[in-house]
């Protein structure tokens, strides 16, 4: 088993969400967009925790910041929380395939959200909105 898979489970299941994919139509990306995306999801790993069970790792739970990401002028704020809402809808309670693993659960970690908007720093005439929350997910060995 490899832990990634639970990243790559994570990517996927938001992926496979056509709202979101409406929303945000440049795509999912773990860690950094890729260049030129103006509307998109990025899912940063946050936190990860290993406990063992009988002398070898038996639950995995990973804390990943999950925010759809738009360039103020190409997307609304009410199209920023639509996205939000997507997302919750995908990992708050989610059930999804983990390869390798069983999903013991996946939901927002903390009652607050990612809500901010920052300039652009090569270019601080263009604003890019962030909305989200953290999710943990949590899985065992089958």
């Amino acid at each position: 088993m490899d832990s990634a898979d639970i990243d790559a489970a994570v990517i996927a299941a938001l992926k496979a969400d056509s709202q979101l994919a409406a929303l945000m139509p440049d795509g999912v990306y773990f860690g950094i967009a890729q260049p030129g995306s103006t509307r998109f999801v990025v899912v940063a790993l946050f936190d990860s925790v290993d406990d063992d069970v009988f002398g070898g790792r038996g639950i995995e739970g990973n804390l990943y910041a999950v925010q759809a990401v738009g360039l103020g002028g190409l997307v609304t704020l009410a199209n920023m929380r639509a996205a939000a809402k997507r997302i919750d809808v995908v990992l708050g309670d989610g059930t999804f395939p983990v390869t390798g693993y069983a999903l013991m659960a996946s939901y927002r970690d903390e009652p607050g959200r990612i809500v901010r908007s920052d300039p652009d720093p090569l270019d601080a005439s263009m604003i890019w909105h962030h909305y989200g929350a953290n999710y943990r997910v949590e899985v065992t060995r089958p």
